[in-house]
């Protein structure tokens, strides 16, 4: 059983939210970034960067800066998503 704090989850939920909006609107003219399987590995970067950096909290920006490091890191696909995240976190 997992016991959340009402507050945070809430918390967690418009960052989800926020992440969600600004991903969907991403490169929406290169077809890589119309996937949903991209779209997923976006959310998921972000949302991951945001919880292990949480003095460095999401800015509406990042998404364009993980875009390209994801798309980037793409001629592998096995490991596009890793790459991405620690390119991403370099950055940051």
């Amino acid at each position: 059983e997992v016991k959340v704090e009402h507050r945070r989850l809430m918390e967690a939920m418009q960052l989800l939210q926020q992440i969600q909006k600004d991903v969907d609107r991403t490169r929406q003219d290169v077809e890589h970034f119309n996937r949903p399987s991209t779209r997923v590995a976006l959310i998921s970067l972000l949302f991951v960067y945001a919880h292990v950096n949480p003095d460095m909290q999401y800015v509406q920006g990042m998404n364009e800066i993980a875009a390209v490091a994801f798309h980037v890191m793409s001629v592998d696909p096995e490991y596009e998503e890793a790459d991405a995240f620690w390119c991403f976190t370099f950055l940051m």
